[in-house]
């Protein structure tokens, strides 16, 4: 059985995924301390045995919803690939299907020079070739 401040820091923690910010969610006071003292603090509290269980706890908990709405996303992604509207909701969902599973080519992100806060993205040859394929694809009816 966890104190409630034991409980608040496992809870802190599997949300920030940060010990040392964790520890002064649940020891308030912590917050005049010295980071070494509170990094120190938080790493005892992960190594107790009953704090480390409800942590993994809570974080399977966690992996379940989010499995569960990963898991409905693409359900529902599924019905409107087999009976879209138009072929462009075909083309769409695949789209969106391919982000969450990690398919597509990796974004670049830059800070143009000399014009703050311009954003560059080179989505690179690669996603724009697939994209083609998906479209070819689904022009000729094979989905």
């Amino acid at each position: 059985m966890l104190t409630p401040k034991q409980e608040t820091f496992a809870l802190a923690y599997v949300e920030t995924g940060n010990a040392s910010e964790a520890y002064r969610k649940a020891y308030p006071k912590a917050r005049h301390w010295k980071p070494e003292t509170v990094h120190k603090r938080a790493s005892e509290l992960l190594t107790n045995g009953a704090i480390l269980g409800r942590v993994k706890a809570l974080q399977a908990e966690l992996a379940e919803r989010n499995l569960w709405r990963r898991e409905q996303s693409v359900k529902a992604l599924i019905r409107v690939i087999e009976a879209p509207d138009k072929q462009a909701d075909v083309v769409a969902a695949v789209k969106v299907l391919n982000a969450m599973h990690g398919y597509n080519a990796p974004e670049k992100v830059e800070i143009g020079p000399g014009v703050p806060g311009k954003i560059i993205i080179d989505w690179g040859e690669e996603k724009e070739e697939m994209l083609r394929e998906i479209e070819r694809r689904a022009d000729a009816g094979l989905g």
